[in-house]
């Protein structure tokens, strides 16, 4: 009998032992079948999460080409997620980890939606972007040094790309803003700013009674105010002279002496760039375009006599079809003055030299010097759509915003 029981029970263990490796085996392949589900579902999600964190860098690059103040970025990206494809169950949500008036970091962080029973997955994309080129400020005035507006005199702002100047309605980005750490601006009495004083870290203003604006804006940095090189091949090219002119003159773009006309005088520019060592126009005089945009760079100084009217035939105030900027390449000063009840539809930009508005002189566009001077009764009514000009061009070409830097985790 016992030889009989030997076998019986060997065959016995033997088939436990069997059954014992093939459910091992079973449960081992269950479980790798399990985990390369895992994992693949796993790579399915760090796929869609790397799109949606993608997609919040691109939606960032697209909401900073339309900033005009990169150091209140955090305040005009959208804080609420977005999902580029709800169905995924991927959400992104954008955060500003730092930010300059020239540079600004971005973080896209995308993760899904908690499900019960299941962790959730995280991805963080981290972008350092860079403006390309060089727009003008945001503001109606900006000085490198100081601004200052007499009694009554006023900013505001109108978008010429949607609608002319609307006195009845005028718009409340006209800020006004400077560079200077002492006494950066200064209201006399009854100044009206509609718009925000802009100045950096904690310099302070200087207002009069009844002087008014609506905030203090504060920049960690100053703003950048380059200068605009002269176009080389208008640089390099000879000068056709002064211009001494009593009657109507027609000027093709090109480089030139002194514009000179007695009062009454009568200049019409064709499209194109121009270079000037000095332009001096008498009183009751007229600047005109005959079509296009103009671009006139001037060496030493500017100087409209009173009621003088410049650009101002343009219907809707275009003001992005003329810009009047200093040269400084010969190392010389440059100044801007404008004389009593002048009317200007255009933009100005001398960031080493001063620019002096004279009362009841007008402006349709923006001023930016390195001081200003606006008399009683000027104004300067900012037109938003000069944004969209390159003042000075990105250094590796293009425009709009460039990203330099990269991280993920």
């Amino acid at each position: 009998m016992s030889r009989l029981q030997r076998p019986r029970g060997f065959i016995l263990v033997s088939m436990i032992m069997l059954l014992t490796c093939l459910f091992t085996v079973l449960f081992a392949l269950l479980t790798l079948s399990e985990q390369r589900s895992r994992l693949v579902h796993l790579n399915t999600e760090r796929t869609i999460l790397g799109a949606e964190a993608r997609a919040g860098l691109s939606e960032a690059t697209h909401l900073l080409a339309g900033i005009h103040d990169w150091s209140l970025a955090a305040q005009e990206l959208p804080a609420d997620p977005v999902s580029l494809n709800q169905a995924a169950g991927a959400w992104h949500r954008l955060e500003v980890v730092s930010a300059r008036s020239s540079e600004v970091t971005v973080r896209s962080v995308a993760w899904f939606e908690a499900a019960p029973g299941r962790p959730g997955v995280t991805r963080h994309l981290e972008a350092t972007f860079r403006r390309r080129g060089l727009s003008f400020p945001d503001a109606a005035l900006y000085g490198a040094r100081w601004v200052v507006m007499e009694s009554n005199a006023r900013t505001d702002s109108y978008n010429s790309g949607t609608a002319g100047y609307d006195p009845k309605n005028p718009g409340t980005q006209g800020h006004v803003g400077s560079n200077a750490d002492v006494t950066p601006i200064t209201l006399r009495s009854n100044a009206d700013v509609k718009g925000d004083l802009v100045v950096v870290q904690q310099a302070q203003p200087s207002v009069r009674p009844n002087a008014h604006y609506l905030q203090t804006q504060r920049r960690e940095e100053p703003l950048p105010l380059p200068v605009v090189a002269v176009p080389v091949e208008l640089a390099a090219s000879s000068s056709r002279g002064d211009v001494h002119s009593g009657v109507p003159v027609e000027l093709a773009p090109g480089r030139y002496g002194d514009l000179t006309t007695g009062a009454k005088g009568h200049v019409v520019l064709q499209p194109g760039d121009y270079l000037f060592d000095n332009i001096d126009m008498g009183q009751n005089s007229v600047l005109l375009l005959s079509g296009g945009k103009v671009r006139i760079f001037v060496r030493e100084r500017v100087e409209f006599g009173s009621n003088t009217r410049i650009n101002m035939d343009s219907e809707n105030q275009d003001s992005t079809s003329l810009l009047i900027l200093a040269d400084y390449s010969t190392g010389q000063k440059t100044e801007f003055h404008f004389d009593s009840n002048c009317d200007l539809v255009g933009a100005l930009y001398n960031p080493l030299g001063p620019i002096h508005l004279e009362s009841n002189t007008q402006v349709f566009g923006n001023v930016t010097g390195d001081t200003v001077q606006m008399d009683s009764f000027a104004q300067v009514h900012k037109d938003r759509a000069l944004q969209s000009v390159v003042l000075a061009p990105d250094p590796d070409g293009g425009q709009g915003v460039r990203r330099t830097s990269w991280s993920s985790w």
